[in-house]
Formats: structure tokens, C-alpha cells, sequence
């Protein structure tokens, strides 16, 4: 008989009173955020995405067992560590982000809480993984009237009107996250004035475009189409 040692990552949920369960084919009434895992989780499966091998449910909490790599570290962590990425870098972490991201939307879930801190970088092989859905919610074309996620990456039309709709607002945070990636610090000076684009650092964020090589600036600009028409 053989036994594999696998490492795992253990996550407790305690149900508030925001707790939320949807129905899911084939599964019955499950948590939110296990729906979710669930469905971008069902082959094919993504490998940029983490996966839920397990959960249980208690009285007053759920707990899911995650896929850990090892050695892996968040994102924001390894930049704190070793510095902001440089371009070659970031273009790798970038092109399996989409990658993820567009798994999601196939699978009609928005993750709604893209960072650093939700990336994981796997040291040894520098692949990329998605992680913790417990800010989102199956994905609709109309327009989301609650916020959930990281203020700091949150769309300008959120601090407008108070309403986002799915695309767009991926495409914002995913913009916020290579741009801290890069320069290891955040674009606005508050959240808020990401509304009125007010800087942080004009002279930085002039130097990061007029440094950027061209098929980078392909891929951000393709983002920012994206938000635009979305």
C-alpha cells in the first residue's frame, strides 16, 4: 500500500450574517465561495488557478482543503523580498493572470479581489496561481451594486456611482496589480482619487510608460480597450 504526502492549505469560513449559498447542479446548496472553487475547478481545470480538493461544513463554519504548492509565496510578499519584478517577469506573471481570469469568466465566475496578495508564485517553476474567491460571485451582465474585494484596486465607476459591471473592473484591477509589480507601489495616492486619476507619482508613472517595451504596452493597452468597452 503506498501513502502520498500531500501539503495542503487550510481555510476557515465562519457563516455571518452576509454568509451566502447558491444552488449548483449536480452539488445541491453550497457555500458561496466552495460554488464558486467548484466550478473553475471541474475539468479541464486551470492550472493557474488553486485548487479545492476538499471541504466540510460545521455549524457556524465551513472549512476547505486548498491545493498548496511548494515552496510557493504570495506575490506582494516575494516583491517585498526580493524586489519589484522586472519585465520579463511581470510579462510571464501577466500572460497566466489572463490566462486564470479568463478561465473564470468561461466558467461564469468574477473573482472580483485580483492583487498581489491573491497571486501565488510557485519559487522553484515561477508559475502563477489564483487564489481565494471569497470575495466573488457568479458572474452577470449587468451591473453589481455591492462592493466586495480591496478598495485600492476597486474601478473608478465604483467611486463614481457606486455600480461596476464584471470586465471593466478585472481589467482596472488587473492593471493596478502589474503596475505595483512593477514599481512595487500603488498608482493613486487614496483609492478614491482613482476616480479623478490623480497620481501618485507623476514622474514615475510617466518614466513606467515611456520605459515600457512595446509588447507590453500591447498587453496593458488590450486591457484597457477591454475596461472601456466592457
Amino acid at each position: 500500500m503506498w501513502f502520498i504526502c500531500l501539503q495542503v492549505a487550510i481555510k476557515y469560513v465562519t457563516k455571518d450574517e452576509e454568509h451566502e449559498d447558491v444552488q449548483l447542479e449536480g452539488q445541491g446548496l453550497l457555500p458561496l465561495e466552495v460554488a464558486l472553487m467548484t466550478r473553475v475547478n471541474s475539468a479541464p481545470a486551470c492550472p493557474n488557478v488553486l485548487k479545492l480538493l476538499e471541504w466540510f461544513e460545521h455549524p457556524g463554519r465551513y472549512v476547505m482543503i486548498l491545493e498548496r504548492p511548494d515552496p510557493c509565496q504570495d506575490l506582494h510578499s516575494f516583491c517585498e523580498e526580493n524586489g519589484c519584478l522586472d519585465e520579463s517577469q511581470a510579462k510571464k506573471v501577466l500572460m497566466q493572470l489572463i490566462s486564470a481570469l479568463k478561465h473564470c469568466e468561461s466558467r461564469g465566475v468574477f473573482h472580483r479581489d485580483v492583487k498581489p496578495q491573491n497571486l501565488l508564485i510557485c519559487t522553484d517553476t515561477n508559475e502563477i496561481k489564483l487564489l481565494d474567491f471569497g470575495c466573488g460571485h457568479l458572474l452577470k451582465d449587468s451591473e453589481y451594486k455591492e462592493f466586495a474585494g480591496t478598495l485600492s484596486f476597486a474601478p473608478p465607476e465604483w467611486f463614481r456611482s457606486h455600480s461596476y459591471r464584471a470586465g471593466p473592473a478585472t481589467a482596472w484591477s488587473l492593471g493596478v496589480t502589474l503596475y505595483q509589480l512593477l514599481c512595487g507601489s500603488l498608482p493613486f495616492k487614496f483609492h478614491k482619487l482613482a476616480a479623478t486619476c490623480e497620481w501618485n507619482e507623476p514622474a514615475l508613472i510617466a518614466r513606467f510608460l515611456e520605459g515600457l517595451n512595446m509588447n507590453l504596452k500591447d498587453e496593458i493597452y488590450s486591457c484597457e480597450i477591454q475596461k472601456s468597452v466592457g
